[in-house]
Order: structure tokens, then C-alpha cells, then sequence
């Protein structure tokens, strides 16, 4: 078994900041020497503002005046409270280092990782994308989550992932909400095709994914000194054809019954540190996913309502011993029935357990889970159509449920400041150059 527990655990620190969770993690698996020290998540926000991507760079733009000492000035300032400049990113900006990406139409193997994280203790940063695409402010974006392997079984091939979202929440200070809920092994073959991510349709970017992970000025020859194997192609995705089920109808299907004692009769629950952990497990209530798309959010600006429908296709069930939830996994719908699949956040079943607590499931009136992943944004939801009210998934905010009106007007003002934030961010430093007129 092999773990980089070294490198720390990342959570982002808002809902579109997951490369750079990503990337501080990544740039901790190589000691500090020297003058290169391991960057805060605030420090590669500002370095990917400011354009800096090495340590020689850093150098400059603290001590020799220029266009580059004016950016990192200007930006240091600019985006220096925790959350602000909550712009996604295509790259990771992992500072001073360099790596290789995975040829398009490829995958990397199971041997890759035994010798990234088995052999040379460095992690392999991936990638997620959600199929579709939404227009915010005329531009057409994707939604994408970026995630961290940070272990490997060599017995069973499954990847221990780090996961920086959601988002933290400043004001949660729950003790029991650690950092490792974000942390799971999952099967090789959910990195390959993920399918599912919390109720949306989502493929693994495998472009995106980087190995050889070094220091830009490390030249060694990896894949001549480590046998690389060649990565493989892509298997064709598994595409599903869903067929969503009522739950004010039926609060608890049968057959779902039936699929998830199945599963848990196989199900097994690893430590972090990849140790079996034993039962007797139980499995919790299932919890029902209503996945909106941003598109979805910007099209119903008049009829919010219209969102929160009480069919789905996707739930998570929580495992629990001892009453305790120490795992969780998705069940999928489709005309076939109830099947275990894609991904599902232990932090975000555990919230979602707690909103339980707090508003307690009425009959076929359950309490639920409004996933946004495209914005990686999530709330627990009450009641349907009209009925609905939402609140933000975190401790400070469970309590707070609220209409769907102003929480969905809420959203659409969100996601279109954000576009129209990023360009004037953009722009706010050549403002600050140009010379006044005299």
C-alpha cells in the first residue's frame, strides 16, 4: 500500500478554486531547499494572476523593477483576502515545477502510479469534465473539477483521490468534519470513466492528467530512469440513458432497497491509510440528488420553481457503523434499474446527514441534495416546485433554509458576476498602468 500522507490536505477555498488545492498539494511533494518554499493556495492564486511560474520568476518580480514586479504587486493586493479571485483556471500553476501530460486518447495504467506514488513518492493531479457546455456573459465555458491521486493498492489497483471540494466554509469549525472526507479510494476503473459526479454526467479529461511531476530545474530523464510503460488508449465512456423515479410518490423504491443491499453485501471501507476498516456496516436512508446544469439555472430566471422537481435518477446512501457514517457511494437509475456508479463526496453525504438532523425527512417529503457541480456548488433542498426551500451545504448555513426564488436569483448573479469579475480583474491591471491625462 502505497500513501503520500506528507503533502497535506488542501480543501479549496472557494467554489471555483479546486486547481489551486490541486496545485499547492502537488508543489508539497518536493522538499523546501534553498530558496523554494512550498506556496500557500493564496500564494498560487496570485502567482497565476501575476504570471509567474518559477522561482526565478518570484525573484524578479519581488527585486528587479518592471512589468512583472508591478503585476505581482498589483495582484498580491488585489487578491489577497482568502476566497477572492474565484476564477477557474486551464492549468494547474503547479510553481516551479514541470511534468508530462497523457497523450490525447490515452489513459495512464496502473503501473504509472506505482511508480509515481509507489516508487518516486510524487502525486498525478486529474481532471473531470461535465458533459455540456453553458454561455455566461457571451462566452461559452465548461464546467470542470480537478481532483489529486494521492495513494495506490498495487493488490487491487484502487487510487486513493483527494477531492478539495466543496468549498470550506469559514464559519463551519465542526471538529468532525476533518479534511480526510474529502479524501477516497476508488476503483481504477472510476479514474478511467468516473460516469457520474453527484447526479451529472461527467468524463475523465485524461489530457489534463500530469505525471513526471519535477522541478523545472531537475532535467533527469524520468522515463528513462523509471521504465515508464506507454499510457493506453481510452475504453469507449459508458453512457447511460437515466429514468428518474418519483420519491413523493414512493419515499424508498423497492428495488433501490433491494440494488443497495446487494452492493453493501460487497461494499468494502478502507481507512486513509488503505486498511480495511470491518463492520457490521449498515446503509443509511438513501438521499435523492437533483443535478442542475448552469444552463438549466439561466434558462428558468422566471420560473425557478420549475427546477426542483421530485424525480431523479441519481441518490447517495450513507455507510454507517455504529451509526457513525465512515463511507458512502451513488445509485444510479436507468431502465435496467438501481445500480452502484459514479463518485460520490464523503464530506458532502456527511453534510447532508446533518441537514437531516436538522430538518428531519417527512413522508415522501424528503430532504435532498441540489447539485450544481459545474459551479461546484451544493445545498440541501426541502419540498418541491413552489414548496422548495434551499440552504447552503455547510454548518453555518444548514439551518437557514430560504425560498427558491431568491436563492436561484442568487445563483444566476453569482455565475454571471463571476464572468464579468474575471474580465475586469484582466483589465484592472492595465487601468492601474495608464498614466492619467494631463
Amino acid at each position: 500500500m502505497f500513501v503520500l500522507d506528507g503533502i497535506g490536505k488542501e480543501i479549496q477555498e472557494a467554489n471555483n478554486l479546486c486547481w489551486a488545492a490541486v496545485a499547492t498539494m502537488a508543489v508539497r511533494a518536493f522538499p523546501e531547499e534553498g530558496d523554494f518554499r512550498h506556496p500557500k493556495q493564496r500564494d498560487i492564486v496570485i502567482y497565476r494572476q501575476s504570471d509567474i511560474d518559477t522561482l526565478a520568476e518570484l525573484d524578479q518580480a519581488r527585486n528587479v523593477a518592471g512589468e512583472l514586479k508591478q503585476k505581482f504587486e498589483h495582484f498580491s493586493h488585489r487578491c489577497e483576502a482568502k476566497g477572492t479571485c474565484n476564477f477557474t483556471s486551464v492549468e494547474l500553476h503547479m510553481f516551479d515545477l514541470k511534468s508530462r501530460k497523457v497523450p490525447p486518447g490515452k489513459v495512464l495504467l496502473p503501473g504509472h502510479f506505482h511508480i509515481e506514488i509507489g516508487l518516486r513518492k510524487r502525486p498525478v493531479p486529474i481532471r473531470w469534465r461535465f458533459r455540456g457546455e453553458f454561455v455566461v456573459n457571451g462566452r461559452r465555458r465548461v464546467g470542470e473539477h480537478a481532483l489529486i491521486v494521492t495513494g495506490y493498492n498495487p493488490i487491487t489497483d484502487e487510487l486513493r483521490i483527494f477531492d478539495p471540494g466543496p468549498a470550506a466554509d469559514p464559519n463551519d469549525g465542526i471538529p468532525d468534519l476533518t479534511p480526510e472526507q474529502h479524501e477516497r479510494w476508488i476503483p481504477y476503473k472510476t479514474y478511467v470513466d468516473p460516469q457520474n459526479d453527484h447526479g451529472l454526467d461527467a468524463d475523465a479529461v485524461h489530457e489534463f492528467d500530469e505525471y513526471m511531476l519535477q522541478r523545472v530545474g531537475d532535467n533527469r530523464d524520468l522515463a528513462a530512469e523509471f521504465a515508464y510503460p506507454d499510457p493506453a488508449p481510452i475504453p469507449p465512456p459508458v453512457h447511460r440513458r437515466e429514468n428518474s423515479v418519483d420519491f413523493a410518490r414512493q419515499e424508498i423504491p423497492d428495488d433501490l432497497n433491494d440494488a443497495i443491499g446487494k452492493v453493501m453485501r460487497a461494499h468494502v471501507v478502507r481507512k486513509s491509510n488503505g486498511d480495511v476498516i470491518h463492520g457490521p456496516f449498515t446503509a443509511g436512508k438513501p438521499i435523492p440528488i437533483v443535478a442542475l446544469k448552469v444552463s438549466q439555472i439561466l434558462a428558468a430566471a422566471n420560473d425557478p420553481a420549475a427546477l426542483f422537481k421530485s424525480d431523479t435518477s441519481t441518490v447517495a446512501v450513507p455507510v454507517l457503523r455504529e451509526r457513525e457514517m465512515v463511507d458512502s457511494f451513488m445509485m444510479l437509475h436507468d431502465r435496467s434499474g438501481w445500480h452502484a456508479g459514479g463518485y460520490c463526496n464523503n464530506r458532502i453525504a456527511a453534510l447532508l446527514l446533518h441537514a437531516r438532523e436538522v430538518h428531519g425527512d417527512q413522508p415522501c417529503k424528503p430532504v435532498y441534495l441540489v447539485s450544481i457541480p459545474e459551479v461546484s456548488l451544493f445545498f440541501c433542498a426541502h419540498g418541491y416546485y413552489t414548496g422548495a426551500s434551499l440552504a447552503g451545504l455547510s454548518r453555518s448555513h444548514v439551518r437557514q433554509l430560504a425560498g427558491c426564488h431568491g436563492i436561484v436569483k442568487g445563483l444566476i448573479d453569482q455565475v454571471q458576476r463571476e464572468g464579468l469579475d474575471l474580465e475586469n480583474l484582466r483589465s484592472s491591471f492595465s487601468s492601474s498602468q495608464r498614466s492619467p491625462r494631463a
